[in-house]
């Protein structure tokens, strides 16, 4: 099993007062492929360790969206660039973008720009 750790995914709304901060968790418990989940009320992040070949990044977000809040777009996550093959952080992607329901991010401009002119071009990044 592959996991992916350390993925963090912003929670707007949640405050420092964390009364949502264990229905989230519970959610995100309950998905698919989720080894391990905390959510931080102070900092409005969740962090979860998954296994990517059950859940991707979009199905996380849904399950905290259900729960009434509004998740961001993942951060400190590393993330393969589609057209170029290089390993970046999520936060560190120069442009990024929602693709057939999936984040993809990129190391620069013109590697955001390849991708928008043939996306299917880059299937299975």
């Amino acid at each position: 099993m592959e996991v992916k750790r350390g993925y963090q995914i912003p929670v707007y709304g949640l405050g420092c007062g964390g009364a949502g901060a264990t229905t989230i968790e519970r959610e995100l418990a309950a998905t698919n492929g989720v080894v391990r989940v905390y959510v931080n009320p102070a900092t409005e992040t969740a962090y979860i360790d998954f296994d990517p070949t059950e859940t991707n990044a979009w199905a996380l977000g849904r399950a905290i969206e259900r729960t009434g809040y509004q998740a961001g777009r993942p951060v400190g996550a590393r993330v393969t660039d589609p057209v170029c093959g290089m390993e970046i952080r999520v936060n560190q992607a120069v442009e990024a973008a929602l693709f057939e329901g999936e984040w993809v991010y990129f190391c620069g401009r013109s590697c955001y720009a390849a991708f928008l002119d043939t996306p299917h071009r880059y299937r299975g990044w």
